[in-house]
């Protein structure tokens, strides 16, 4: 299956802190559960993360607004101060 559009990645760095892992899938579970216009979300992904979870197929005009939403949920979840985002390459 070929991928098209952009991957955005959010990581945390701290896969032992099971209070931060726990956060962290709720905050990829809220994320799945919300309509986005751009992208695709693995929920089995998420149900096994620990550092990390991605947003595939993402359309280069959406990128703007999708990261704003990524940015504000994580600000929801408590995690804004631990997480990385940025485009897989």
């Amino acid at each position: 299956m070929t991928q098209t559009g952009l991957t955005l990645v959010i990581r945390i760095d701290k896969p032992e802190d099971n209070v931060l892992i726990s956060r962290f899938r709720n905050f990829g579970e809220d994320l799945y559960r919300k309509p986005l216009e751009t992208g695709t979300i693995d929920i089995d992904e998420v149900d096994r993360s620990k550092t990390q979870i991605c947003i595939r197929n993402i359309k280069r005009r959406k990128l703007l607004r999708l990261k704003q939403m990524v940015w504000a949920e994580l600000e929801t979840h408590r995690l804004d101060d631990a997480a990385l985002v940025y485009l897989e390459s």
